[in-house]
């Protein structure tokens, strides 16, 4: 649901209202910066949000353990390509990059574009997820 390198589910990831706050680990010259993701609403259905998100596994470890969970075809990685081929169809591109923590590479999205937490959640409210129930 929040397309998060396995890197950047730690200790510092955090709920705060309907988002959560996570350290984006792609920042060069150790710059320290954190994405704000809207959780979605489906989200609150299959996880307990009042206890922590970090599992206490090591990121390798996690890798190892979501393998071994997807089948063995497919990697933690796999689940951020999902989560981010699933927003695409229903959210525009650079808002999608902005969940994802990537900056988008013109001037006016990367210094100049903020969108209020209200706007990004209703964006996130449109994506629709695929669930087993």
């Amino acid at each position: 649901f929040f397309g998060l390198r396995p890197c950047e589910i730690d200790k510092e990831l955090r709920v705060e209202g309907n988002f959560i706050i996570a350290r984006n680990r792609k920042r060069k010259r150790g710059k320290i910066e954190f994405k704000k993701i809207p959780i979605h609403p489906l989200a609150r259905k299959y996880i307990d949000f009042n206890k922590s998100l970090c599992c206490g596994f090591a990121s390798k470890a996690q890798c190892k353990y979501l393998k071994l969970v997807l089948g063995g075809t497919h990697t933690a990685y796999s689940l951020r390509h999902t989560f981010s081929t699933l927003c695409q169809k229903s959210v525009r591109p650079d808002i999608v990059d902005i969940w994802m923590g990537d900056s988008p590479e013109r001037l006016v999205g990367r210094f100049y574009t903020h969108f209020d937490d209200d706007f990004m959640y209703k964006q996130m409210e449109k994506v629709e997820f695929i669930t087993s129930d």
